[in-house]
């Protein structure tokens, strides 16, 4: 018993000390950051006017909100991306790449 309430204890403290992860795209992270990139944001919750406010007052722009999933699309310097993200109701930014359907 002593044995297993100590594995647990171990692996508590092990996941609790492991790095945070990051919520950049590593294309985001890395980028100049000067460079404009048209972005999908993943919000905590519903973007709103206010969630909106923050990207315009990065000097981004807006070009579309989801209404069913926490997201949007969104234009930003990648200084301006590393910024947001630092923002708890931010979730994940990603680059907004093409999708294709596959037959």
């Amino acid at each position: 018993m002593n044995k297993a309430l100590l594995l647990v204890l171990a692996a508590a403290v092990s996941a609790s000390a492991a790095p945070p992860r990051s919520k950049l795209s590593h294309e985001i992270a890395s980028a100049d950051p000067q460079a404009a990139m048209r972005a999908v944001i993943q919000w905590a919750s519903p973007p709103d006017d206010s969630k909106d406010r923050k990207v315009l007052s990065r000097g981004g722009i807006v070009h579309y909100r989801f209404r069913a999933l926490p997201m949007g699309i969104y234009t930003l310097s990648a200084a301006a991306l590393r910024d947001l993200a630092n923002d708890p109701d931010v979730a994940y930014v990603s680059l907004d790449r093409p999708v294709f359907a596959k037959l």
